[in-house]
């Protein structure tokens, strides 16, 4: 597989438009995947912009099985904050308020991270949503997904920063990423995550999710931030044992 073609292609999403609108930070994005390009865009040359529409990640083990893109004006700056949720924290609070533990833990790791107008509107008035929590050692990821379940709450990461809001807009909000899967076969791998991966999540069943696979077999994923954890699982599970040979 070229990187020429897979560069070009990821921009040609971005660049056609379809795959970014002005919406509200803190409320659902849009919910239409951008139709695959038709024809092959050349190459794109290296630029000195600081951002690019597009940020290349790979497993948490290092492994590199999955590189996938995340698709978006921002998704340097995006993916960086990404890599800063797999820092080591310590949260040590007794019933003391969001607003507080938040600014506490935007110093300790370097980012923005906000608390969205409906968490107040949902729960109460921000000296009425504490946090009692004592642990340590752990990731940040799994230390706020902790901590914002006991209220109902989720955080999903855009521009740059990390949102924290309630629940029910984190499912809603679907962002695209592009995973290249060489030599695992496209078509079964869409069944596996329409049947396995949060089934009712998907289109097909009735959801919001969509997949589309390129002729290169890149497949291109509009889904929520859980849901993109489920996809990128799910393909790294399957190229580790070799489920594409069993046939």
């Amino acid at each position: 597989m070229r990187l020429g073609y897979v560069i070009a292609l990821v921009l040609g999403f971005v660049s056609s438009g379809h795959a970014q609108t002005a919406y509200d930070p803190f409320g659902p994005s849009i919910t239409t995947v951008p139709a695959e390009p038709k024809h092959v865009l050349p190459a794109v040359p290296k630029s000195n912009s600081k951002s690019k529409p597009y940020a290349e990640s790979s497993s948490d083990d290092g492994s590199q099985l999955v590189k996938a893109f995340w698709i978006g004006a921002t998704a340097d700056e995006d993916q960086a904050v990404r890599e800063r949720m797999k820092q080591e924290t310590k949260i040590q609070f007794i019933e003391t308020p969001l607003e507080e533990v938040v600014g506490y833990l935007k110093n300790l790791h370097g980012f923005n991270i906000v608390i969205s107008p409906r968490v107040y509107e949902q729960i109460g008035p921000p000296h009425e949503v504490t946090v009692t929590l004592n642990i340590e050692g752990i990731r940040l990821d799994s230390a706020l997904n902790y901590l914002l379940k006991s209220l109902e709450l989720d955080w999903y990461i855009h521009d740059e920063m990390l949102v924290i809001t309630t629940a029910d807009v984190v499912e809603k909000r679907m962002t695209l990423r592009a995973y290249p899967l060489r030599n695992v076969d496209g078509g079964d791998i869409t069944r596996l995550l329409e049947s396995t991966a949060n089934p009712d999540s998907w289109k097909a069943n009735g959801g919001q999710g969509q997949m589309k696979l390129s002729s290169r077999n890149i497949l291109f994923v509009w889904q929520n931030r859980h849901g993109h954890e489920l996809v990128e699982a799910t393909i790294d599970m399957f190229r580790k044992n070799d489920f594409g040979a069993l046939k």
